[in-house]
Formats: structure tokens, sequence, C-alpha cells
């Protein structure tokens, strides 16, 4: 009874330090930038949190194409930017980041917080997001504007 006890607890253990070690994996690479699992969970947890859907394994794999696709849009988006010089003004993301608050929480500060910790994201995540919508909009005008 001992020994079956020690292996299931050496086999629980070694599944649990593997997990731990292979948990952040390179999902793709694109111009010597890398994303990792972590990267794409992130996404994934930030768009269920704006389009106000559940955590949940369920809607996480409805969601996780849309999720990869944008981490390639943002990535591009941002290079646009930086070629054309584009800066994001501090006012436009807590214009936005205001804007979010209400459409999320009623203008509850508190109850936002709650949510993006719920979401296993932050407040500078959220806010690095919120500049990556709105540098996504002044490309489209750009592009529309060059068009």
């Amino acid at each position: 009874m001992k020994k079956i006890i020690l292996i299931i607890f050496f086999l629980i253990c070694t599944f649990n330090i593997n997990y731990c070690f292979s948990e952040e994996k390179i999902i793709f690479s694109i111009n010597n930038k890398s994303y990792t699992t972590i990267d794409l969970e992130n996404k994934i947890n930030y768009l269920l949190l704006v389009n106000k859907l559940e955590k949940n394994k369920e809607n996480f794999n409805k969601i996780k194409l849309k999720a990869e696709e944008a981490l390639i849009e943002d990535l591009l988006i941002s290079e646009l930017i930086k070629d054309k010089n584009i800066k994001i003004l501090e006012n436009d993301i807590n214009a936005t980041y205001n804007n979010m608050l209400g459409f999320l929480s009623q203008n509850n500060n508190e109850i936002f917080l709650r949510m993006i910790n719920n979401y296993d994201l932050n407040l500078e995540y959220i806010k690095n997001e919120i500049s990556k919508e709105i540098s996504k909009e002044v490309i489209k005008k750009i592009l529309i504007e060059e068009i």
C-alpha cells in the first residue's frame, strides 16, 4: 500500500513539474518577434472580457482563432505605426479606458478591476490593448485616405 501511495505521489509531482515547465511555448514568430502561449492566453482573456463572455473552456476555444489573428494584426499595425511615426495620446487611451469602464462595469472602477483580475489580466495590459485598438483605427483612417 505504501508503494502505491509513493508511486501515485511521484506521478503527481512529475506531472505538476512537467506541466509547469511546458506551460509557456512559442506558438509563432514574425520579424524576430515571438509569441507564446501566454501571449495567446492573455489575448483570449482580453477578448472574452471586452465581448462580455464568461471565462470558460467553451468560450476560450471559440475565440482562440480570433485571438491568434488579432496577435498577428497587432504586430502588423505596430509596424505601420512605427513606420509612420504615429504617437497615441494618453488622453485618447484614458478616454477609451473610461468608455470601456462604462460599458463593462457601469463606471464602477472597483468592479472593473475585479473583472480584469477574474480574467487574469492587469490594468497595464488593458491600457496596452486599448492603445493597440486606437492604433488600428488610426491606421484604418490613414489607409482609407490613401485609397
